[in-house]
């Protein structure tokens, strides 16, 4: 996870096919949080709030909250943080 992926329709679509397949129980998954606050994630706040609101201009209401419920998910996920290494 990096502070790219809030601006990127691709990657969010991948990471909801990703948490899925995990759901399913055909994948693990290994986060590691690149330099994020993953209470940001979590939240969608500081760095993550702007391209949310951006892609509510975009996008219907139901896709915008399905992505923020995805990353909301993926922070109950373990995780490597990068910036304690």
């Amino acid at each position: 996870q990096s502070e790219s992926y809030p601006t990127s329709v691709l990657c969010l679509n991948e990471l909801q096919t990703i948490l899925n397949l995990q759901d399913e129980g055909q994948l693990s998954v290994l986060l590691i949080f690149y330099g994020v606050d993953t209470s940001n994630i979590r939240k969608q706040t500081g760095e993550y709030a702007e391209p949310f609101r951006k892609l509510g201009e975009e996008y219907s209401a139901e896709k915008v909250q399905s992505w923020r419920r995805t990353l909301t998910k993926l922070t109950g996920i373990c995780g490597l943080d990068s910036r304690f290494w």
